[in-house]
Formats: structure tokens, C-alpha cells, sequence
């Protein structure tokens, strides 16, 4: 253990940033497409029972998914 305090408490810091990221990177991804989705459907698709709006929803979540994805694998190993 060593004498820094603030060194200590790195660790649980990173993992706090990590989780508000994770949670960040879900969320946007899936608003924006949610958005863009309804857009679509007011805009070109009337008739479509919000198929646009569930594609962006999903396409939304594959987005996140994969910025999650990279967000860990660019963590450092030890």
C-alpha cells in the first residue's frame, strides 16, 4: 500500500469514469437514433408504424455497443 492517498484512490476513479462513459456511450447513440427514427417516419414513411424509429433505436444500440466495446479494449491491462 503506498503512503499517497490519491494514488489509492485512482483505481476506484477510473472505474467511476468508466462506468459514467458506459453509460454515456448507450445512452446518446440510442436517443439520437431514436430521433433520427421518428424523424424519418414523420417525414417519409407515414405509413410505416414506427419501423424508422425502431431501426434507429437499434442501430442506436449497435453503435453504443461497439463504443463500448472499444472503450474497454483501450483500457490498460494491469
Amino acid at each position: 500500500m503506498s503512503n499517497n492517498p490519491s494514488n489509492d484512490n485512482a483505481g476506484f476513479y477510473r472505474a467511476l469514469a468508466l462506468v459514467g462513459q458506459v453509460g454515456f456511450y448507450i445512452a446518446v447513440p440510442m436517443v439520437l437514433g431514436a430521433f433520427l427514427g421518428r424523424f424519418l417516419d414523420n417525414a417519409l414513411f407515414h405509413d410505416t408504424a414506427s419501423l424508422a424509429t425502431i431501426f434507429g433505436l437499434l442501430l442506436g444500440l449497435a453503435a453504443g455497443v461497439a463504443l463500448v466495446v472499444r472503450a474497454i479494449m483501450r483500457l490498460p491491462t494491469s
